[in-house]
């Protein structure tokens, strides 16, 4: 190894044992928020009773657009029913 090298390596360790102290040094990271509310809500009828009525909603509004999505079914006039021939005459 040639001693510009060796620097090159020596500034790069320099710079990350800096970095190190400095993540060291600094204050730890905040709490997320919603680790301060988990549970808040645990065996609170209120709260499960919202949950159902909007489950039952949801439900009610995937039944529906699945309906919607479904093709309808049309009933046939019993003419349209019997084969038409070409060479047939017609009655």
């Amino acid at each position: 190894m040639t001693i510009a090298q060796i620097e090159k390596r020596l500034a790069a360790l320099e710079a990350e044992v800096a970095s190190l102290k400095l993540s060291l040094n600094s204050p730890p990271p905040k709490k997320q928020w919603w680790n301060e509310i988990a549970g808040v809500f645990a065996n609170d009828p209120h709260f499960e009773r919202a949950m159902r009525y909007g489950r039952e909603w949801r439900e009610a509004e995937n039944r529906k657009s699945l309906r919607q999505l479904k093709p309808k079914k049309h009933k046939r006039s019993p003419s349209a029913s019997k084969s038409v021939n070409p060479s047939e005459p017609r009655a």
